[in-house]
Protein backbone atom coordinates (compact mmCIF):
# COMPACT_ATOMS: atom_id res chain seq x y z
CA UNK A 1 0.00 0.00 0.00
CA UNK A 2 1.04 3.58 -0.66
CA UNK A 3 0.81 6.38 1.90
CA UNK A 4 -2.55 6.49 3.54
CA UNK A 5 -4.54 9.69 3.61
CA UNK A 6 -7.81 11.59 3.84
CA UNK A 7 -9.17 13.17 0.70
CA UNK A 8 -9.66 16.97 0.98
CA UNK A 9 -12.16 19.04 -1.04
CA UNK A 10 -9.36 20.19 -3.32
CA UNK A 11 -8.31 16.63 -4.09
CA UNK A 12 -5.15 16.67 -1.96
CA UNK A 13 -4.38 13.94 0.53
CA UNK A 14 -3.38 14.54 4.15
CA UNK A 15 -1.45 11.83 5.98
CA UNK A 16 -3.77 9.99 8.31
CA UNK A 17 -4.94 6.55 9.28
CA UNK A 18 -7.32 5.30 6.67
CA UNK A 19 -7.72 3.59 3.35
CA UNK A 20 -5.52 4.46 0.42
CA UNK A 21 -7.36 5.99 -2.55
CA UNK A 22 -6.17 5.69 -6.11
CA UNK A 23 -6.93 8.24 -8.84
CA UNK A 24 -10.22 6.64 -9.98
CA UNK A 25 -11.45 6.30 -6.41
CA UNK A 26 -10.67 9.94 -5.71
CA UNK A 27 -12.73 10.97 -8.74
CA UNK A 28 -15.69 8.86 -7.64
CA UNK A 29 -15.61 10.28 -4.12
CA UNK A 30 -15.40 13.83 -5.44
CA UNK A 31 -18.44 13.27 -7.65
CA UNK A 32 -20.43 11.89 -4.74
CA UNK A 33 -19.44 14.82 -2.55
CA UNK A 34 -20.42 17.38 -5.20
CA UNK A 35 -23.73 15.62 -5.72
CA UNK A 36 -24.40 15.75 -1.99
CA UNK A 37 -23.59 19.48 -1.82
CA UNK A 38 -25.87 20.29 -4.76
CA UNK A 39 -28.70 18.26 -3.23
CA UNK A 40 -28.22 20.02 0.13
CA UNK A 41 -28.44 23.43 -1.57
CA UNK A 42 -31.63 22.48 -3.45
CA UNK A 43 -33.30 21.11 -0.32
CA UNK A 44 -32.24 24.18 1.65
CA UNK A 45 -33.76 26.53 -0.90
CA UNK A 46 -37.05 24.63 -0.71
CA UNK A 47 -37.16 24.48 3.08
CA UNK A 48 -36.05 28.06 3.84
CA UNK A 49 -38.85 30.63 3.40
CA UNK A 50 -38.32 33.29 0.74
CA UNK A 51 -37.74 36.83 1.99
CA UNK A 52 -40.68 38.89 0.77
CA UNK A 53 -41.99 42.37 1.41
CA UNK A 54 -45.18 42.80 3.38
CA UNK A 55 -47.60 45.49 4.39
CA UNK A 56 -46.28 47.56 7.23
CA UNK A 57 -47.33 46.56 10.73
CA UNK A 58 -49.74 48.90 12.56
CA UNK A 59 -46.82 50.15 14.68
CA UNK A 60 -44.64 50.87 11.65
CA UNK A 61 -47.55 52.45 9.77
CA UNK A 62 -48.14 54.79 12.70
CA UNK A 63 -44.46 55.78 12.77
CA UNK A 64 -44.37 56.59 9.05
CA UNK A 65 -47.66 58.50 9.19
CA UNK A 66 -46.07 60.58 11.94
CA UNK A 67 -43.15 61.36 9.59
CA UNK A 68 -45.57 62.50 6.87
CA UNK A 69 -47.45 64.67 9.36
CA UNK A 70 -44.17 66.29 10.41
CA UNK A 71 -43.32 66.88 6.75
CA UNK A 72 -46.66 68.61 6.19
CA UNK A 73 -46.31 70.73 9.33
CA UNK A 74 -42.73 71.75 8.49
CA UNK A 75 -43.72 72.55 4.89
CA UNK A 76 -46.63 74.75 6.01
CA UNK A 77 -44.29 76.59 8.38
CA UNK A 78 -41.58 76.80 5.67
CA UNK A 79 -39.26 75.29 8.26
CA UNK A 80 -36.18 74.29 6.27
CA UNK A 81 -34.31 72.84 9.26
CA UNK A 82 -37.32 70.79 10.28
CA UNK A 83 -37.90 69.46 6.76
CA UNK A 84 -34.27 68.42 6.36
CA UNK A 85 -34.29 66.59 9.70
CA UNK A 86 -36.57 64.07 7.97
CA UNK A 87 -33.94 63.27 5.29
CA UNK A 88 -30.92 61.00 5.66
CA UNK A 89 -27.64 62.85 5.31
CA UNK A 90 -25.28 61.85 2.54
CA UNK A 91 -24.55 62.13 -1.18
CA UNK A 92 -26.85 59.27 -2.21
CA UNK A 93 -30.17 60.76 -1.04
CA UNK A 94 -32.36 61.58 -4.05
CA UNK A 95 -35.38 63.82 -4.64
CA UNK A 96 -37.02 63.50 -8.07
CA UNK A 97 -39.29 66.30 -9.25
CA UNK A 98 -42.07 66.43 -11.81
CA UNK A 99 -40.11 68.40 -14.40
CA UNK A 100 -36.84 67.94 -16.24
CA UNK A 101 -34.04 69.52 -14.24
CA UNK A 102 -35.96 69.36 -10.94
CA UNK A 103 -34.04 66.39 -9.56
CA UNK A 104 -31.81 66.90 -6.53
CA UNK A 105 -29.07 64.44 -5.57
CA UNK A 106 -27.50 64.65 -2.16
CA UNK A 107 -28.56 66.27 1.10
CA UNK A 108 -27.25 69.74 0.17
CA UNK A 109 -29.05 69.87 -3.20
CA UNK A 110 -32.32 68.79 -1.61
CA UNK A 111 -31.96 71.50 1.03
CA UNK A 112 -31.32 74.11 -1.68
CA UNK A 113 -34.41 72.92 -3.57
CA UNK A 114 -36.66 73.39 -0.54
CA UNK A 115 -35.13 76.80 0.17
CA UNK A 116 -35.92 77.93 -3.38
CA UNK A 117 -39.47 76.56 -3.20
CA UNK A 118 -40.16 78.35 0.10
CA UNK A 119 -38.92 81.64 -1.39
CA UNK A 120 -41.51 81.33 -4.17
CA UNK A 121 -44.39 80.89 -1.71
CA UNK A 122 -45.97 83.61 0.43
CA UNK A 123 -48.44 81.44 2.31
CA UNK A 124 -49.26 77.72 2.58
CA UNK A 125 -52.85 77.17 3.63
CA UNK A 126 -52.96 73.41 3.77
CA UNK A 127 -51.23 70.19 2.77
CA UNK A 128 -52.76 66.72 3.13
CA UNK A 129 -52.26 63.10 2.10
CA UNK A 130 -54.72 60.39 1.07
CA UNK A 131 -54.76 56.80 -0.27
CA UNK A 132 -51.58 56.05 1.65
CA UNK A 133 -50.01 52.65 0.97
CA UNK A 134 -47.02 51.44 3.01
CA UNK A 135 -44.92 48.29 2.46
CA UNK A 136 -41.78 47.28 4.30
CA UNK A 137 -38.91 44.84 4.53
CA UNK A 138 -36.85 45.01 7.69
CA UNK A 139 -35.77 48.59 8.34
CA UNK A 140 -36.71 49.80 4.85
CA UNK A 141 -40.19 51.00 3.88
CA UNK A 142 -41.65 52.43 0.69
CA UNK A 143 -44.84 54.42 0.35
CA UNK A 144 -47.31 55.79 -2.16
CA UNK A 145 -49.71 58.62 -1.41
CA UNK A 146 -51.83 61.22 -3.14
CA UNK A 147 -51.16 64.75 -2.00
CA UNK A 148 -53.07 68.04 -2.05
CA UNK A 149 -51.72 71.49 -1.23
CA UNK A 150 -53.25 74.95 -1.27
CA UNK A 151 -50.90 77.94 -1.32
CA UNK A 152 -50.26 81.47 -2.53
CA UNK A 153 -47.34 82.23 -4.83
CA UNK A 154 -45.06 85.23 -4.42
CA UNK A 155 -45.26 86.00 -8.14
CA UNK A 156 -48.70 87.16 -9.18
CA UNK A 157 -50.15 86.50 -5.72
CA UNK A 158 -52.67 84.05 -7.12
CA UNK A 159 -53.89 81.11 -4.98
CA UNK A 160 -52.76 77.77 -6.34
CA UNK A 161 -54.17 74.32 -5.65
CA UNK A 162 -51.79 71.46 -6.32
CA UNK A 163 -52.72 67.80 -6.68
CA UNK A 164 -50.09 65.16 -7.15
CA UNK A 165 -48.60 61.82 -6.22
CA UNK A 166 -45.61 61.02 -4.08
CA UNK A 167 -43.59 57.83 -3.76
CA UNK A 168 -40.80 57.55 -1.22
CA UNK A 169 -38.32 55.14 0.30
CA UNK A 170 -37.54 55.50 4.01
CA UNK A 171 -34.88 53.82 6.12
CA UNK A 172 -34.94 53.49 9.89
CA UNK A 173 -31.84 54.70 11.70
CA UNK A 174 -32.13 54.02 15.39
CA UNK A 175 -35.66 55.10 16.29
CA UNK A 176 -36.11 57.54 13.41
CA UNK A 177 -37.44 56.92 9.91
CA UNK A 178 -35.75 59.10 7.28
CA UNK A 179 -36.33 59.68 3.58
CA UNK A 180 -33.61 58.30 1.32
CA UNK A 181 -35.51 58.79 -1.95
CA UNK A 182 -38.63 60.76 -2.90
CA UNK A 183 -40.48 61.33 -6.15
CA UNK A 184 -43.22 63.91 -6.52
CA UNK A 185 -45.24 64.41 -9.68
CA UNK A 186 -48.04 66.89 -10.12
CA UNK A 187 -51.20 65.54 -11.73
CA UNK A 188 -51.35 67.00 -15.22
CA UNK A 189 -54.43 68.97 -16.15
CA UNK A 190 -55.32 71.64 -18.72
CA UNK A 191 -54.86 75.15 -17.39
CA UNK A 192 -56.78 78.17 -18.63
CA UNK A 193 -55.33 81.57 -17.82
CA UNK A 194 -57.25 84.71 -18.71
CA UNK A 195 -55.72 87.83 -20.21
CA UNK A 196 -56.67 89.78 -17.07
CA UNK A 197 -54.75 87.38 -14.84
CA UNK A 198 -51.54 88.00 -16.80
CA UNK A 199 -52.04 91.76 -17.21
CA UNK A 200 -50.54 92.49 -13.79
CA UNK A 201 -50.49 96.31 -14.09
CA UNK A 202 -53.93 96.40 -15.72
CA UNK A 203 -52.89 98.63 -18.63
CA UNK A 204 -54.68 96.52 -21.24
CA UNK A 205 -51.55 94.93 -22.71
CA UNK A 206 -48.99 92.33 -21.73
CA UNK A 207 -45.24 92.68 -22.13
CA UNK A 208 -42.72 89.86 -21.95
CA UNK A 209 -41.94 90.44 -18.26
CA UNK A 210 -45.61 90.19 -17.27
CA UNK A 211 -46.07 87.09 -19.39
CA UNK A 212 -43.19 85.21 -17.74
CA UNK A 213 -44.41 86.07 -14.24
CA UNK A 214 -47.40 83.78 -14.79
CA UNK A 215 -46.36 81.52 -17.68
CA UNK A 216 -42.96 80.26 -16.65
CA UNK A 217 -40.70 78.97 -19.34
CA UNK A 218 -42.11 81.05 -22.20
CA UNK A 219 -39.25 81.98 -24.51
CA UNK A 220 -38.85 85.33 -26.33
CA UNK A 221 -39.47 83.47 -29.59
CA UNK A 222 -42.82 82.17 -28.33
CA UNK A 223 -43.77 85.64 -27.14
CA UNK A 224 -42.86 87.17 -30.50
CA UNK A 225 -45.02 84.59 -32.26
CA UNK A 226 -48.01 85.95 -30.29
CA UNK A 227 -47.11 89.56 -31.02
CA UNK A 228 -48.74 89.73 -34.46
CA UNK A 229 -48.01 93.40 -35.14
CA UNK A 230 -44.52 93.21 -33.55
CA UNK A 231 -45.01 96.19 -31.24
CA UNK A 232 -43.50 94.42 -28.22
CA UNK A 233 -46.78 93.82 -26.36
CA UNK A 234 -49.67 91.37 -26.56
CA UNK A 235 -53.18 92.78 -26.84
CA UNK A 236 -56.31 90.98 -25.68
CA UNK A 237 -57.25 90.13 -29.28
CA UNK A 238 -53.81 88.66 -29.94
CA UNK A 239 -53.89 86.69 -26.72
CA UNK A 240 -57.40 85.30 -27.21
CA UNK A 241 -56.41 84.07 -30.65
CA UNK A 242 -53.52 82.25 -29.04
CA UNK A 243 -55.65 80.76 -26.27
CA UNK A 244 -58.01 79.12 -28.74
CA UNK A 245 -55.15 77.05 -30.10
CA UNK A 246 -55.48 73.51 -28.68
CA UNK A 247 -51.71 73.23 -28.50
CA UNK A 248 -51.56 75.99 -25.84
CA UNK A 249 -49.70 74.64 -22.80
CA UNK A 250 -49.58 77.18 -19.97
CA UNK A 251 -47.70 76.40 -16.78
CA UNK A 252 -48.23 78.45 -13.62
CA UNK A 253 -45.29 79.80 -11.69
CA UNK A 254 -45.57 77.22 -8.91
CA UNK A 255 -43.29 74.90 -6.97
CA UNK A 256 -43.23 71.58 -8.78
CA UNK A 257 -41.77 69.76 -5.81
CA UNK A 258 -43.65 69.25 -2.56
CA UNK A 259 -41.02 66.62 -1.77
Amino acid sequence: MKSKGILNYDGSVEPSYGVELNKDEKGAVMKRMMGFLVMAMVVGSLVMPAVTAAKASPKMEGEIKAVLKKHGDFYKAKDLKGIMSLYAKGPDVISIGSEEGKDAIGYEQISAKYKKAFAEITDIKSISYSNLDISALGKVAWIYAQIKASLNMAQGGKPVDIKGRVTAVLKKEGKQWQFVQTHFSEASRPITITFEEIDVNKDGKIDYKEMTIVIKGMTPEQFNALDKNKDGVITKDEYQGYMTDEQMQAVWARPHNIF
